[in-house]
């Protein structure tokens, strides 16, 4: 899992969330920012906390195939 959290880690100063949001379920900026907004709440932390499984579970996918790629070449 560290791989994948240096990778968000190195790419949240950049478009790293906008780009893989829809890939990772909606977990950085739907679940956890607009989603709380649009229900006027400011408790992004248990949002985030309610999606963590299912973006880890996503994230590790992303990352699987990524390597599963680089392994034939492209």
């Amino acid at each position: 899992m560290q791989i994948q959290q240096d990778l968000i880690h190195d790419g949240i100063t950049g478009p790293f969330p906008v780009a893989y949001d829809a890939g990772f379920g909606g977990f950085m900026i739907t679940n956890c920012f607009s989603k709380p907004v649009n229900e006027n709440s400011t408790d992004f932390a248990s949002a985030c906390a309610q999606n963590v499984g299912a973006a880890e579970t996503a994230v590790r996918e992303t990352y699987d195939k990524f390597m599963e790629n680089l392994e034939n070449g492209n």
